[in-house]
């Protein structure tokens, strides 16, 4: 309860600046910011890019600054934010509860945020970046496109959880979010293409909190694929990491391991669809 008053306490500050901040740019007394931003949710399966180690505002700002960003979500204890290509207007659906997570969409954000970029106009494939001189300019990448999917890819070296976590992060984009029965699927081709039968790390653990597992995006881990068969997960040992593995046929093959052991692992990257 008190990691929800600590969130709530975050928000509510940031509704007092942003308030400030739009009377200032529009002489409005009223900018809808409860509105605005959504305590407590997260918009998920259409994020593009992530930002880490930043504050709502820079989240915010880093949103504007991409022509197809619709809106974010921000994680108050991570600090991890992600952007996305779809708003709660255009696909409500895809709102989701989560307790440590902040949702906004991007419209009546003040463009004063985001800079020298404020008055920046850049294409649909673009994102305003700032030169050492302090002058805005487009960016050209196939990054930005307006349609992406993920692709996962299983490594041909083994590491520890942590050291995939970091090998994933600095090659692509993370350690695989498997958190829907369509990444479920995508990522058991994914292992059956490699041939392997070993183990195959996943990006989620329960190292913070015994027995509650989430992904490194912060995420509550949502879809259940453990070996039940196995007794899984059973934390022998100290067992706080998932990993895949594929054993006797059976469709569910999570896997709780020790993060200290190394295997294959499972990174994500965006592709942009053409």
């Amino acid at each position: 309860m008190l990691s929800k008053h600590i969130v709530d306490l975050q928000t509510g500050f940031v509704f007092f600046l942003l308030t400030l901040v739009c009377e200032i740019t529009l002489g409005s007394h009223t900018c809808g910011t409860e509105e605005r931003i959504l305590t407590g949710k997260y918009l998920q399966d259409s994020n593009f890019g992530h930002v880490k180690g930043v504050s709502l505002f820079r989240c915010a700002a880093e949103c504007l600054s991409y022509s197809i960003c619709r809106s974010f979500n921000f994680n108050n204890v991570t600090r991890l934010c992600s952007l996305n290509f779809e708003d709660n207007e255009r696909r409500p659906e895809l709102i989701t509860d989560d307790l440590f997570n902040v949702y906004s969409n991007i419209k009546g954000w003040p463009q004063l945020i985001s800079g020298p970029c404020k008055e920046k106009e850049c294409g649909t494939h673009e994102k305003c970046t700032v030169t050492r001189l302090g002058t805005p300019t487009c960016e050209n990448s196939g990054l930005y496109g307006r349609t992406y999917t993920s692709q996962f890819i299983v490594s041909t070296n083994k590491l520890t959880w942590n050291e995939s976590v970091e090998e994933c992060s600095e090659t692509y984009e993370t350690l695989a979010i498997v958190n829907t029965a369509s990444r479920y699927e995508q990522a058991t081709r994914a292992v059956e293409g490699k041939g392997t039968k070993d183990f195959v790390w996943l990006g989620a653990s329960d190292r913070k909190t015994e027995g509650t597992w989430t992904w490194v995006d912060g995420q509550p881990m949502g879809t259940d694929r453990w070996a039940r068969h196995d007794n899984q997960p059973n934390n022998f040992n100290e067992q706080d990491c998932l990993a895949y593995k594929v054993k006797n046929n059976q469709s569910n093959r999570w896997y709780d391991n020790s993060c200290s052991n190394k295997h294959y692992f499972m990174c994500e990257k965006y592709v942009l669809l053409k």
